[in-house]
């Protein structure tokens, strides 16, 4: 009687520790459930980052000579002073962006004076550099020298700036210049070939 009392306390204590084992598998499972929701509700930090960052586009860089932060308004205004209309602002297919006027005749004889602008930039949000391109094809270079003064201070004041009075009258005289301000530089150059070409410049810093 005791031999079979003891089997049956043997079987008893055994199917407790399975019950337990049981119990203990069923709590595990639960914990990993709830631990899974959580997670797929609340990203790790590391993720959660990964999903707010976006890659903004990089912005075009403002020039320091604000008027040419505004290609469009620098070409209306342009084409208003007189020598013709500034053509679109377009990719010059050399890596960079221009606009630029047909070319303005002026003077006596069969090969008379001409003038043009031209805009230029590395930049299609902004211009880098103006330029005012005069060729004096006729002989006639006091009166031509004198119209490119009169432009370049028409350009000036189409662009809202104080007229730089010491190259337009170093200009009359044949002279190149050079003068700098804190946003901009100008300076008149000349080229001697079979004609004279002579280039008033202004480019933002």
């Amino acid at each position: 009687m005791y031999k079979r009392l003891g089997v049956i306390l043997i079987n008893f204590e055994h199917m407790r520790q399975i019950k337990l084992i049981l119990t203990l598998a069923l709590l595990a499972t639960i914990t990993y459930s709830c631990s899974s929701s959580n997670k797929d509700n609340n990203p790790e930090p590391d993720t959660a980052a990964q999903v707010e960052t976006k890659v903004l586009p990089k912005a075009s860089s403002k020039v320091k000579f604000d008027p040419f932060n505004n290609v469009e308004d620098v070409r209306q205004k342009l084409s208003a002073v007189g020598i013709g209309e500034l053509g679109e602002w377009r990719d010059d297919e050399k890596g960079g962006y221009m606009s630029v006027t047909p070319y303005y005749q002026f003077g006596d004889g069969d090969m008379p004076n001409n003038l043009a602008y031209y805009l230029e930039s590395d930049d299609s949000s902004a211009i880098k550099n103006l330029r005012i391109v005069l060729n004096i094809n006729n002989g006639d270079r006091k009166s031509a020298l004198l119209k490119l003064g009169d432009i370049i201070e028409k350009t000036y004041r189409a662009l809202g700036m104080e007229s730089d009075t010491k190259i337009i009258n170093e200009l009359k005289f044949g002279k190149e210049l050079k003068s700098e301000s804190d946003t901009y530089r100008t300076r008149t150059e000349v080229e001697k070939s079979r004609i004279e070409t002579w280039k008033f410049v202004l480019e933002t810093k």
